[in-house]
């Protein structure tokens, strides 16, 4: 069965892309292109190492089975919980070939997208960026050829000069005014799996274009310079349990430490839902499962905290049902069957500053 690596973190300094790295591994140069390695098929969950008689979560550690004998109160804590325990081996159901793009460039209100055809270290064919796209959108994006390699280049600035701007052209010499970020090559076949897949932008394309790069991106990079960050990940179509919806998060966010996420109901009763989950990964696999009965009487209310994994501080806590509503969803969306994906994306406050003119957010996304 085809797959591709659970997440990639594409992360390159474009100034002197030497090197890259992608999910903790290094991109190697080829002929001067930066690539991205072959997917790795191996048994490891995103973000973590597998260990001796189990198989590790997503950024979290490895489960050891503790044999017949142990004690266990499993069942006690499944009825009180609103996460299933995850399976030791997780089968991918096969479904539509599905690729979607969501704007966290965490200085810059407004992006264009290129995803082209890549072929010898230039672009194999060209097009106009898409339309702008607002910070924390998500728009849908259908390859030519999926069995081709790709590369994608977020572009931002004068808005007389996109207007003329052409994708082959961002990736070579963008004009004057307008300023471009760009990702290692997707390789070929990466995109042609049955699969559905998210690439995210993040980090910063700094410059004057931007909304206010000394108050966000002082801690990734220059404020002049563009800090590139691309994920790319495989979402789960893996069915919830019965009466249950199902959710992902991906981490996005260039600033932010390892994040864990707590449920939250209205009541104010709190339930771990995902483990520590590392910038570009995404988490868990399988999904965690969610009653909707548990968020409470008030369910629009209830929260999905993302917090340090290491001070379990929350980054930015937001009801639940404003969340959904600026992805343009309702809580009806946490209906029993549904699958859903939070994509943590934005940057935390700074020091000198009240906040970023992008706030940190979560954008939900269903994954059908």
């Amino acid at each position: 069965m085809t797959t591709i690596a659970r997440g990639w973190l594409l992360v390159c300094a474009l100034a002197a892309p030497v090197a890259c790295s992608v999910g903790g591994s290094s991109l190697a140069r080829e002929g001067g292109e930066t690539f991205v390695p072959a997917p790795d098929a191996g048994t490891a969950g995103a973000g973590g190492k597998a260990g001796a008689g189990g198989k590790a979560g997503a950024g979290g550690k490895a489960s050891v089975d503790a044999g017949p004998d142990a004690p266990s109160d499993a069942s006690a804590e499944a009825d009180a919980a609103p996460v299933d325990a995850a399976p030791d081996v997780v089968v991918e159901p096969d479904g539509p070939r599905e690729l979607r793009f969501v704007h966290g460039v965490a200085d810059t209100p407004v992006v264009r997208l290129c995803v082209v055809e890549w072929s010898g270290g230039a672009p194999a064919t060209t097009a106009a960026p898409s339309a702008e796209l607002a910070f924390g959108g998500s728009l849908a994006v259908t390859p030519a050829d999926p069995s081709k390699a790709y590369r994608a280049a977020i572009v931002a600035g004068d808005p007389a000069a996109l207007a003329k701007l052409d994708c082959a052209s961002a990736f070579s010499s963008p004009p004057a005014g307008v300023r471009a970020m760009w990702s290692p090559v997707i390789p070929e076949g990466a995109l042609a799996a049955p699969r559905s897949l998210l690439l995210v932008a993040a980090g910063c394309l700094g410059g004057a274009t931007v909304a206010d790069p000394a108050a966000v991106c002082t801690q990734l990079a220059s404020p002049t310079q563009p800090s590139p960050a691309f994920a790319l990940v495989e979402l789960s179509r893996v069915p919830p349990a019965p009466g249950q919806a199902s959710v992902q998060l991906v981490h996005a966010s260039m600033n932010l430490p390892p994040l864990t996420a707590v449920l939250v109901s209205s009541e104010g009763d709190a339930r771990p839902l995902i483990d520590a989950t590392s910038l570009g990964a995404v988490a868990p696999r399988p999904p965690a499962g969610v009653d909707p009965a548990w968020l409470g009487a008030l369910p629009k209310s209830a929260r999905l905290e993302v917090r340090d994994a290491t001070t379990d501080v929350a980054f930015a806590p937001t009801p639940i049902g404003d969340e959904l509503a600026a992805s343009g969803l309702t809580i009806d969306a946490l209906a029993p069957g549904a699958r859903l994906v939070a994509v943590a994306v934005g940057s935390r406050p700074s020091i000198v500053d009240a906040g970023p003119p992008v706030p940190l957010r979560r954008v939900w996304l269903r994954v059908d």
